[in-house]
Order: structure tokens, then sequence, then C-alpha cells
């Protein structure tokens, strides 16, 4: 089934961990990576659950309750690059990594659909952990074609 593609971006340590999966950095003292399996929840507040790689820098700050406030990135055309720099494939493009304060938090510059959390809690959930979250805010930009997990590829969903 295809899955939205989306980059999650929370404070974190700069100094680099040896070894692990998942040291993407975007700036400013962050820690990034593509989440595809995510839900969001309508409600009062809001809720964000996703499951995340337990052996990423991400997984370690979410497990050891390091990462209490995050910004979901909601990846369309033309951020395929962005998606396969934090899914640790490639460098990041020139210029393209910059991080700016959003409404409720850092965020990845040029990715205008933003959901900003607050982490409430994380489990183990089969080989990954589940974080649940709540939503503190949103931003949504100019309506786009979204990007998508789907097959063992990221592709433009629709026209």
């Amino acid at each position: 089934m295809p899955a939205a593609v989306t980059v999650w971006l929370a404070p974190g340590d700069e100094a680099p961990a040896a070894g692990r999966l998942g040291m993407y950095r975007a700036g400013m003292g962050t820690v990034g990576l593509t989440v595809s399996s995510l839900v969001v929840a309508p409600g009062e507040p809001g809720r964000l659950a996703g499951v995340v790689n337990p052996t990423t820098d991400l997984g370690d700050l979410f497990a050891s309750g390091s990462a209490t406030a995050f910004t979901v990135h909601i990846l369309g055309r033309g951020q395929r690059a962005l998606a396969r720099h934090f899914a640790g494939d490639v460098p990041a493009p020139q210029g393209e990594l910059r991080v700016e304060a959003g409404a409720a938090g850092l965020a990845i510059a040029g990715v205008s659909d933003r959901i900003y959390c607050h982490k409430a809690t994380c489990h183990p959930f089969g080989w990954s952990l589940l974080v649940e979250a709540e939503v503190q805010a949103v931003e949504l930009g100019e309506r786009q074609v979204p990007l998508a997990w789907w097959s063992g590829a990221f592709v433009d969903v629709g026209g």
C-alpha cells in the first residue's frame, strides 16, 4: 500500500554515535529520519502515532526520553532527495538542508507542510518503536502532489 513520506526532525546531540544508522543531521543540533509508517487521529488534541527504527539516532532520542518535541514534515513532489537523505541513502543536496524556527519548533526550510508534536509515549512495537504524540500545531502550504513510499521506491502520487 502506498504510504505518505515524512521526515521527523528532533533536537539532538551534535556528537556522532559511531556505527549508528540515522546520523542524518539537518543543522542547529537536529536529527532526522524518513518515516512512512504513521497515522494521524483527529481529536482535541489531535494525536499522531508512528513506527521508528530503534537502531537510529532518532530512535535513541525517543527511547531515552530526550526527544519530547519533534516536527513531522510531509514531503511532496520535488522533495525525493530529502527523503533519500534522511533514509540514509544519499548526502543532502547542497543548500536544501536549512533549519528554521517554525510555528512550534524547528523545521526544515522549504517543506511547508508540518505537524508539530509533543511526545507522549514510546514503547517497543515488533522490531520497531511506536511513538505516540500530541499534535501541538499544524502548518500547511499550498496543495502539492504528495510523495509516497510504494513497492520499495519513492513515487509521486496523483497528478
